[in-house]
């Protein structure tokens, strides 16, 4: 079983928990998910399973703009 460690910058409803919890399983099979909040991220998702970092958020992609 791969724990996975959502963050958020606000906790999610439950439509997108849903959707995330629904990615996860076609992903990983078998999963443990903990929630986090994170309210720098300002927006988006955060994924972490212990080796790979799946970083969909707002914060991320500010940061990219940078020159």
């Amino acid at each position: 079983m791969t724990d996975i460690h959502v963050t958020t910058a606000m906790p999610l409803t439950p439509r997108a928990q849903g959707a995330v919890e629904s990615w996860l399983k076609e992903r990983y099979g078998e999963y443990a998910v903990h929630y986090h909040l994170d309210a720098s991220l300002i927006g988006g998702v955060v994924i972490f399973d212990g080796e790979q970092v799946f970083d969909g958020s707002i914060k991320s992609k500010l940061k990219g703009l940078r020159p």
